[in-house]
């Protein structure tokens, strides 16, 4: 591996990756769910993960190296924030016309709302770090080319 070859990438342009990979593997979920219904709640967070796993790539790519631990854990965060919102977007507009869900939520106060977003945001945090290791891990067994 040459030195020269590797190229350092900002932390703003991996998240920028990820949150279009992460836009782009939600809408494919959303139009696999119309034609192959299944009731999974669950399948958004293999999104986060391959999201991840998409920004992991270009990521180990880019520089050649498997980036320090911090550095993964500071991006991962920005990652998870980023995926939480825009989970929490598709929520929204997903629920916009169910009247009986926004009685629901408004009943529940806000506390209880913040926690359960505060969750799913350590969560997502994880997830996106599961799939950088992943990804790492994969990137580093290949033979340079």
């Amino acid at each position: 591996m040459n030195s020269a070859d590797s190229r350092p990438v900002s932390s703003p342009a991996i998240v920028g990756i990820f949150a279009a990979a992460f836009l782009v593997l939600a809408i494919l979920l959303n139009i696999l769910v119309i034609f192959v219904p299944f009731d999974n709640p669950a399948m958004g967070f293999l999104v986060v993960v391959a999201a991840a796993g998409v920004a992991g790539q270009y990521w180990f790519s880019r520089e050649k190296v498997v980036p320090a631990g911090g550095r993964v854990w500071n991006v991962a965060l920005l990652c998870g924030i980023v995926s939480a919102v825009l989970s929490a977007g598709f929520a929204v507009f997903g629920l916009s016309g169910d009247q009986q869900m926004w009685n629901e939520f408004s009943q529940a106060g806000i506390a209880v709302i913040a926690g359960v977003f505060a969750a799913i945001l350590v969560i997502q945090v994880l997830l996106v770090r599961v799939g950088f290791w992943l990804t790492f891990r994969q990137a580093a067994k290949k033979p340079a080319a």
